[in-house]
């Protein structure tokens, strides 16, 4: 049975992502920023920290350095005000996924669900194989893809495929939210942080040279997926 630790820093939103949560898993419980300092590596499966209001920034990065140093716990941000910093900083320091005021509880609640069973078959597959692999690096790898931060590349079946600055951050933004359709806008405010037009022409034209290089074959990829009138999904 998976172990949830929530800890709500400020929470002004309607949205019930707890009891939500709560419906799913028994084992969600209410916990303070000092207890996620002191709790033992992998007592906790996932950790959600919620911010609506961004006042404790700080103290998140706090908590992402010392999980990510100290255990293998699922870390998500939840905050209904997100910043385009935010959403930079947190994924850089290890959090394993953001939500903003698009999400709703039970999408939450889904990509959660899905990051712990792909933990869940591929320890099960190591196991098998007679290998333990730690569960970031299970969680961090969407079949055989694991992004490279420090060389703006990414490997795919153990090799490394060089990318453009851009390409590099349109795939992790869309390797933040597997699984989970993204507009053309949400990428192209991720990848370039600008307002000029024709977003979706430069968005698809990026997605186009993208597969040319991840892709084993480009007009039936395995990786990112057309989400027709919306935009672009990472799938596992």
């Amino acid at each position: 049975m998976y172990k949830i630790g929530y800890v709500a820093l400020t929470t002004t939103t309607e949205k019930d992502y707890m009891n939500t949560l709560k419906v799913t898993y028994e084992n969600v419980h209410s916990i303070e920023h000092e207890q996620v300092m002191l709790k033992k590596s992998n007592e906790l499966d996932v950790i959600i920290i919620q911010d609506d209001d961004n006042q404790y920034v700080g103290n998140i990065c706090e908590m992402i350095i010392h999980l990510r140093k100290n255990s293998d716990t699922l870390v998500w941000i939840i905050s209904e005000h997100l910043t385009k910093a935010n959403r930079s900083v947190y994924p850089r320091l290890g959090a394993d996924g953001i939500a903003g005021n698009e999400c709703e509880p039970d999408e939450l609640v889904q990509l959660i669900t899905n990051a712990l069973n792909r933990y869940r078959s591929r320890l099960n597959f190591s196991k098998q194989n007679g290998k333990l692999v730690s569960r970031r690096n299970q969680l961090n790898t969407v079949v055989g893809l694991e992004l490279v931060p420090s060389n703006f590349s990414v490997m795919i079946d153990d090799n490394e495929i060089d990318l453009t600055k851009l390409e590099y951050l349109a795939l992790e933004y869309l390797h933040q939210n597997v699984g989970r359709a993204v507009s053309y806008d949400e990428i192209y405010q991720n990848v370039w942080k600008d307002d000029v037009a024709d977003r979706k022409y430069r968005v698809s034209n990026l997605i186009f040279h993208l597969r040319k290089k991840i892709e084993k074959n480009e007009k039936a990829p395995m990786y990112i997926k057309t989400v027709r009138s919306k935009g672009y999904m990472l799938v596992i």
